[in-house]
């Protein structure tokens, strides 16, 4: 066999040198696969051709499969980042490497791994490579495989799954290597260069791969095949041990594909030609194709709408689905192939294209499929907007849903920048709705112009050159304020008279639009403006005036594009519908949601609220809660009016203004009243949305109004509050710290705390949590109920989420929310009514086993200080939602030699849909 690889090795060298254009970096492979070991021992000849205006002090090489061989690479930090520990705390048997053995060439004085990049390697020239100048290297490496299952590169049981896993010649643009890390965007961007590779493996595993296979041979238990292309970007290689991948051929395209599963294979066939003739006729492509179009790479970025539901309730039937999982796929291999820049750097041009063409698509072959798939025939779903929704909807919707949210970014970053939800969302469908308005504005053939440039060009400022050199339109708005801008568009229309509008847009972005008139929810007229201002509309009979009526750009906000003119009082009509929806611009729209709340005094609590938003944010909104409380039969509820001013250029990016009240009880046949007015400022780094690093100053009012108890004597008070929050959450590190301040005419105080979580590199999780608590006066000194408490806040605000908040004995007293001292265990004589300093720590021992303790210190005016310490574990089972202590030894004893030990044991629960979403959604956000 060795002498079959050496043999191989110089014949396929020959062809190479020979036979392709000597502009080509060329690439001679043997590769042995070692199946147990999962490892790939590989013999590589490289050839690299200078062909840039620059001579070479140094060639660099991008060694990605390198980038799994430790939990410090930037590969296991984008990683984390997005809340995931799968690599972070991955054994080494399940990380990979490379080996290197031997780097030998006569033009190469030394080599070495970068400092800050493990999978980037710098070979030092013994002289300037000049222009139109090669070298060749000769590498000897081994690749010990990941488990797939942090990025699909790697082994998953007996199967093997190659992607960016050779040694290869970075690319250069504007005479700077790129010099990239892999990041987990599968963007890898090197020259199109000339590939041969011979692959021995067991003959029981089967290939599939993106390169053509020109021989197959079996020696002993070994099958060997050799593998080649002239003109490919990225090698792709699947070993595996059962046939899944199946090969579809037309006239110039060749296909290795695993989505067709329910189709037969004649509808597979029909959907292969269908998807391959609509790319390749589109692009004019004339060259042959060899593809492996797998369903891994849409699973890595899917459509997020309702066919991600399991197949026994998606909307879609799963033949549909194939079709579309085929063809983003295809194009996404397609794509990778056809255009020729830094896809880390043109992230836009590559995703947007991409959307642009499954929107096309989509008119062509299904252009009556909805956006809620056959849902949408459902007769309770005849009065919502959203049943009305095209397929194509979803790319506009998701846009304007993350923009109102203020957390989208411009399209122009680097994706290493991006946040995932931008990277996988946001981006690609901005720029895939942008594209199809461009196409709109210049007409189809005008824009196959445009676009065949955009493949001829190599960097980012030719691409961009592309539209601002377009002649027969501006297109310079596009890219700047588009695509380079992070600010979002506002256009708005207002009615002069019956023939008269106006148009401007607030936010002065200045883009061409279309208005159009529409009559019996059909359009009658249309027409395109380069400029705002007064517009003459003709005489003709019409219902509404609209901005951007058929192909539209996301706005922050729509409703006021449409102008409903048989209103006289400029009024939209009024529509309630439950639940939610997506808005209609023709109405004005007020939701009912159901809501179902619980708490010991109130009992469960049905009830309705009434709000103005549907899914999507919008500056003011309103919720107005009003439920019936079954055990006092009685109503209860709340009110919260907000006003939300988002900033999308400043580091303060949003300022709230807020109304809240809230009615409930507090204990049996007592209710309480609360009023809160408060105003917010939130802040983070405005150039970094990846940061986790958030600021919050809030300045409130508690108004509070009791019925008289007789467990108090404090009915009625008022106290202005002030908040500084600063945290930084990411899953291995957490820091939050709050500043607060009180003040009433009774007391004032002050109070500080931090909070630090780590995961350790043992996967154990570290937590140190420390209170200061100071009354600045306090004229209630006789008094508890303002003062602190080690282990159960009196919460005279009304701010946590009790149960039974009057509680003294039960389950329910044993409730735990952490404020204040942050105790578990139960003392007597625990309040302060001066001066509170306490710690609280926990540290992992074994999943969500941890062992805790808190240590404290309290003192009252004229009285000595008073200690305090207590230990047990801490069963963590969904930190901060739900969790169990239980107290072993405090400054009470032995806690556990006590018959009542069940009521020692205390917990956390939090039922929030709200909360919860957010602690599921992090990753994305």
């Amino acid at each position: 066999m060795i002498r079959y690889f050496k043999l191989s090795s110089l014949i396929t060298l020959l062809i190479m040198t020979n036979s392709f254009s000597q502009e080509k970096n060329t690439y001679s492979v043997d590769v042995k696969v070692l199946q147990e070991e999962k490892i790939l021992s590989v013999k590589q000849k490289m050839r690299f051709y200078n062909i840039y205006d620059v001579k070479l002090e140094e060639i660099v090489l991008e060694d990605w499969a390198n980038s799994y061989v430790s939990n410090k690479t930037d590969l296991a930090k984008r990683i984390s980042d997005e809340y995931s520990r799968t690599f972070t705390f991955a054994k080494n048997k399940q990380r990979g490497n490379t080996q290197i053995k031997s780097i030998d060439s006569d033009k190469v004085s030394s080599w070495k791994r970068q400092d800050s990049k493990s999978d980037i390697i710098i070979l030092k020239l013994k002289s300037p490579l000049e222009k139109n100048e090669f070298l060749e290297v000769l590498i000897e490496y081994d690749i010990k495989l990941p488990n797939s299952k942090f990025t699909g590169f790697g082994y998953n049981q007996d199967n093997l799954y190659l992607k960016n896993w050779l040694i290869v010649f970075s690319n250069i643009i504007e005479k700077k290597w790129f010099n990239q890390s892999n990041l987990n965007l599968d963007d890898q961007s090197i020259q199109s260069s000339v590939f041969n590779i011979n692959i021995s493996f067991d003959k029981k595993l089967f290939l599939s791969s993106n390169l053509k296979r020109t021989e197959t041979k079996i020696v002993g238990n070994s099958k060997i095949v050799t593998l080649g292309n002239n003109n490919q970007k990225d090698i792709k290689i699947n070993l595996l041990s059962e046939k899944v991948f199946k090969q579809f051929k037309n006239n110039n395209v060749i296909v290795e594909t695993d989505i067709f599963v329910e189709s037969s294979l004649l509808e597979s066939d029909v959907k292969f030609n269908r998807v391959s003739k609509f790319v390749l006729e589109y692009f004019n492509e004339s060259n042959n194709i060899e593809m492996l179009v797998q369903k891994v790479d849409y699973d890595s970025k899917p459509f997020y709408a309702l066919n991600q539901l399991p197949s026994f309730i998606s909307p879609f039937s799963d033949k549909f689905l194939e079709e579309i999982i085929f063809l983003k796929s295809f194009l996404t291999n397609y794509l990778n192939n056809k255009l020729n820049l830094n896809k880390r750097e043109n992230h836009w041009i590559y995703n947007g294209l991409e959307i642009f063409l499954i929107d096309k698509y989509i008119n062509i072959h299904y252009p009556k499929v909805k956006f809620l798939g056959n849902i949408s025939t459902y007769k309770f779903l005849k009065n919502y907007k959203i049943s009305e929704l095209g397929f194509n909807d979803l790319f506009i919707n998701y846009t304007e849903y993350v923009q109102r949210i203020n957390l989208h970014q411009s399209n122009n970053n680097s994706s290493e920048d991006f946040t995932r939800i931008n990277e996988e969302i946001v981006v690609p469908y901005h720029s895939g709705v942008g594209l199809k308005f461009v196409e709109d504005l210049v007409g189809d053939k005008e824009f196959k112009y445009l676009l065949s440039e955009i493949i001829n060009v190599s960097n980012k400022n030719d691409l961009n050159n592309v539209f601002f050199n377009y002649k027969e339109k501006d297109l310079k708005w596009f890219v700047d304020d588009y695509i380079g801008n992070r600010q979002s568009i506002d256009l708005v229309g207002t009615k002069i008279d019956k023939t008269y509008f106006k148009v401007e847009e607030k936010n002065s972005i200045s883009i061409p639009y279309s208005i159009g008139l529409l009559k019996d929810n059909k359009f009658v007229y249309k027409e395109y403006f380069d400029g705002y201002g007064k517009i003459k509309v003709p005489d003709i009979d019409y219902d509404y005036f609209v901005v951007n009526p058929k192909i539209s750009l996301p706005e922050v906000n729509r409703k006021n594009n449409w102008i409903d003119t048989r209103s006289k009082s400029g009024l939209k009509p009024l529509k309630i519908k439950l639940l939610a929806d997506i808005e209609d611009p023709r109405y004005r729209e007020l939701f009912l949601r159901p809501e179902f709340t619980y708490n010991f005094y109130d009992g469960v609590s049905p009830g309705i609220t009434l709000l103005n938003r549907g899914f999507k944010n919008k500056p003011f909104t309103y919720e107005i809660l009003s439920q019936y409380a079954s055990k006092e039969k009685s109503l209860v509820g709340s009110l919260n009016l907000k006003y939300q001013i988002n900033d999308e250029s400043s580091d303060n990016y949003s300022k709230v203004f807020n109304l809240f009240y809230q009615s409930n009880h507090y204990d049996i046949n007592k209710r309480y009243h609360l009023i809160v007015p408060y105003i917010q400022f939130n802040y983070r780094d405005s150039k970094n949305l990846r940061s986790n690093k958030r600021k919050t100053a809030r300045l409130s009012y508690y108004d509070v109004n009791k019925d008289k108890s007789d467990m108090d004597s404090f009915n009625n008070y008022g106290i202005l509050k002030f908040d500084f929050l600063s945290s930084n959450i990411g899953i291995i590190k957490y820091t939050r710290a709050n500043f607060n301040t009180q003040f009433s005419k009774n007391f004032g105080n002050l109070s500080l705390t931090y909070e630090h979580r780590k995961l350790l590199d043992n996967n154990r999780q570290f937590q140190v949590r420390f209170f200061f608590g100071k009354f600045l006066w306090n004229n209630l000194k006789d008094n508890n109920y303002f003062n602190y408490n080690l282990s159960r806040s009196p919460d005279y605000l009304f701010t946590s989420n009790y149960l039974g908040r009057s509680e003294k004995d039960g389950l329910l007293s044993q409730q735990l929310v952490i404020s204040g001292g942050g105790f578990k265990s139960f003392f007597n004589n625990a309040n302060t009514n001066n001066l509170i300093v306490t710690s609280n720590i926990n540290i992992g021992i074994w999943k969500w086993f941890e062992a805790y303790s808190d240590f404290g210190l309290i003192k009252n005016f004229d009285e000595s200080s008073r200690f305090f310490y207590g230990s047990g574990i801490r069963l963590n089972i969904l930190p901060d939602f739900f969790e169990l202590y239980f107290p072993i030894h405090t400054s009470n004893g032995f806690e556990i030699n006590d018959y009542r030990y069940n009521n020692k044991i205390r917990f956390i629960v939090s039922y929030s849909l709200e909360s919860l979403g957010k602690l599921f959604s992090r990753r994305w956000l």
